[in-house]
């Protein structure tokens, strides 16, 4: 397997792991390859809170961080956020209700004081999160689940939500998901 496939794997399953802790239903997690090998699209059904409440924004700035901060253990240079800064932007806005701009070089910040700082605290929390012993063995074996999949006729590979939900349940746990050290947080508290 390709270093982009697990690269682009681990990235989908640290999304899907996390919206599963959130309480949320993942979606698929679906990778699709060329005939090299060579990722073309790499994505995580997920959702989307129906209303920004305070628990709901920090649930969706988790989700969205959670990928970037399940490759950084390996790939600890290389950037893949892009689109999860402008998820986080897109959450920004429905919850502040302001216009959001994204600056530096990297696109890693908001012009807007008061956003940039509940995103760099969110990142923090889910760096955190994701680098616990059973939030990685949900990573690790939902990119395992990948990588073992045939693809279909047109490359895809494709987890179904019963498998991630699965996997989620008997790495982590639900006693775990409905109470740990982050709990709080994520209630906003």
């Amino acid at each position: 397997m390709s270093l982009d496939f697990e690269f682009s794997a681990t990235h989908e399953a640290g999304h899907a792991v996390m919206q599963w802790l959130v309480g949320w239903v993942p979606g698929a997690v679906e990778i699709t390859t060329d005939d090299e090998n060579r990722v073309t699209r790499a994505v995580t059904d997920n959702s989307r809170p129906a209303s920004y409440t305070l628990p709901n924004f920090r649930k969706r700035l988790l989700v969205v961080f959670a990928g970037v901060s399940a490759t950084r253990g390996k790939w600890p240079n290389r950037k893949n956020d892009e689109f999860d800064w402008q998820n986080a932007g897109e959450a920004l806005v429905k919850f502040l209700g302001i216009t959001i701009e994204i600056v530096g070089s990297d696109f890693s910040q908001f012009k807007d004081e008061k956003a940039n700082q509940l995103c760099q605290t969110a990142i923090e929390i889910c760096e955190e999160i994701v680098n616990h012993d059973l939030f990685q063995g949900a990573v690790d074996q939902i990119v395992q689940g990948l990588i073992e999949l045939e693809p279909d006729d047109k490359n895809k590979r494709r987890l179904v939500s019963s498998e991630t939900v699965s996997i989620c349940e008997n790495c982590i746990g639900e006693e775990f998901q409905a109470k740990n050290q982050w709990s709080g947080w994520m209630e906003g508290q």
